[in-house]
């Protein structure tokens, strides 16, 4: 029985999961500067070890109300065609462990709508949590903006 570990991750109010597989590191939210002439999905630029990573609004990518920086607030680093992107997460809750069993495929009313970044709905206990694939919170195009950001 295969199991993943997924980290849950809050936004606004609600609750997600992503693989722990796909985050190369998390990093405190420490400062994110703008530059003109951003894509709307970016939220701007996080130094880490001396390279700019474009750190993308999760909430954002969602229609959810944008995160408001706290201490509490995390950047999730994933590398996405070969590129360092940061993802921006309100807060890190903790680190689940989900069998296979636990994890159902994404709804067909949901993948019609054309939501390709769910991967699954995972189940522990009562709780139901959306599982977001990473790799396709950004399409081609825009992860090649951020190339040129």
């Amino acid at each position: 029985m295969s199991e993943h570990q997924i980290v849950l991750l809050g936004l606004n109010e609600e609750t997600y999961g992503v693989d722990s597989g796909q985050i190369q590191l998390i990093l405190n939210c420490d400062k994110i500067s703008e530059k003109e002439g951003m894509p709307e999905f970016l939220r701007g630029f996080s130094v880490y070890q001396g390279r700019e990573i474009p750190v993308v609004s999760m909430a954002r990518r969602l229609g959810l109300d944008d995160t408001v920086l706290t201490k509490k607030s995390k950047i999730l680093v994933a590398v996405i065609e070969g590129m360092q992107i940061g993802f921006l997460a309100d807060r890190i809750s903790e680190i689940i462990k989900l069998s296979e069993e636990d994890i159902e495929p994404v709804p067909g009313l949901l993948r019609d709508f054309g939501v390709k970044y769910l991967k699954g709905v995972g189940k522990r206990g009562d709780q139901l949590v959306i599982i977001l694939d990473l790799e396709k919170l950004l399409d081609g195009h825009e992860v090649g903006q951020l190339k040129i950001s």
